[in-house]
């Protein structure tokens, strides 16, 4: 159960990987969207983070390391922390996530909370699977 749990995990990281590596630009808006990061972080962060989830993303998938466990809590953690304060401030943005294919869930209503229960469920899994038996 754990280890699909962790592959389900790899694979979602995968794929909301893809769309911000096959369209930098429109990660970018996404982030400056935000408006949490300093400008200079934006050019190399739209490079770095998507690299970042398809690495971790394919450990999962592959072989669960227990460093690949630590930074995909990590990364989940921080996806959570930014949903919510976009949501706290009154932004209406997309997250970024899955590029194009999330738009859709941000235009229904509650879109963006239903967006964030998913993220916070995710991390709540990753939490729970890290401790030991």
């Amino acid at each position: 159960m754990k280890r699909s749990l962790l592959r389900f995990i790899g694979l979602v990281l995968v794929l909301s990987s893809l769309p911000k590596i096959m369209d930098t630009h429109r990660f970018l808006l996404a982030l400056r969207g935000y408006r949490i990061f300093p400008e200079f972080w934006l050019p190399g962060l739209v490079h770095f983070a998507p690299a970042l989830e398809l690495v971790v993303g394919a450990a999962l998938i592959v072989r669960c390391s227990r460093a690949a466990h630590w930074w995909a809590t990590l990364l989940f953690g921080l996806f959570s922390g930014l949903l919510l304060w976009s949501r706290f401030q009154g932004l209406g943005l997309n997250c970024g996530c899955f590029g194009r294919w999330e738009s859709w869930l941000h235009r229904q209503p509650f879109g963006l909370d239903i967006h964030i229960l998913g993220v916070s469920l995710l991390f709540a899994g990753l939490v729970l699977a890290l401790r030991k038996p």
